[in-house]
């Protein structure tokens, strides 16, 4: 696979860059842009946490030691707020100047799974890049249905993913009305219990206007039809 298709194949990985230097930050969105990634930056632990809570990522690039808020108390803060909302835990990886022994374990002692000392060479971050992009490939919920929906499917799934920009619309706008209305319609999908599941919870969030919650449970649906796998019933 050439370099351009790569860049095709792997330019909706969604990287949160923490990182207080400006310099470095420019290096670091320099590279990972040449991979092909969508880079969005955080100057300290704060701005990085409030991202990561209204945001959907991949991967977490966190420098330990910044102002207002550190890298070790921005992972935990993480790592607590995806167990809370029974997340998946996205990776985190640590960067470091000195890599010591104390400054790594308390780094993985925060929720970090691995470490990048720096200056970051292009190779390690490449080689970190693509081991991302080959989980995320491999990321996948296995739906079975019968087979009498097999033709009806795609249009069922078109229909599901207008619902979702419809309700990305609503909420970028607060409009808690049109969102319980939305959330209510999308319910009753054949078979696809996890999609009527979280547009029950959506409806619930909805007229309790907590938007927080609702935007967890948006992520989790433009995830889950990003990653759907069909597979249908053998008769």
């Amino acid at each position: 696979m050439g370099r351009a298709e790569q860049q095709n194949k792997h330019q909706d990985l969604q990287i949160l860059l923490v990182e207080d230097s400006e310099d470095n930050q420019l290096v670091f969105q320099y590279l990972l842009q040449s991979f092909g990634a969508s880079v969005d930056p955080a100057s300290n632990g704060k701005e990085a946490v409030e991202k990561f809570t209204n945001g959907t990522y991949d991967l977490v690039l966190m420098d330990l030691q910044m102002p207002i808020m550190d890298g070790y108390t921005a992972t935990r803060m993480m790592r607590e707020w995806e167990k809370e909302h029974q997340l998946p835990a996205v990776p985190i990886v640590a960067l470091t100047a000195s890599s010591t022994a104390e400054e790594l374990q308390q780094a993985f002692d925060a929720g970090c799974i691995e470490h990048l000392k720096k200056p970051v060479q292009r190779e390690a971050l490449q080689k970190l890049f693509f081991q991302v992009c080959e989980e995320k490939d491999k990321k996948r919920y296995t739906v079975i249905l019968d087979p009498d929906l097999e033709e009806l499917l795609p249009t069922i799934l078109e229909i599901k993913r207008k619902q979702v920009q419809e309700l990305q619309t609503a909420f970028d706008h607060e409009d808690f009305q049109e969102i319980q209305s939305l959330g209510h319609k999308m319910k009753g999908s054949h078979g696809l219990e996890t999609i009527n599941d979280l547009a029950q919870s959506i409806e619930s969030a909805a007229k309790e206007k907590k938007l927080p919650t609702i935007q967890v449970l948006l992520n989790q649906l433009h995830d889950y039809l990003d990653h759907i796998d069909i597979r249908f019933r053998q008769e």
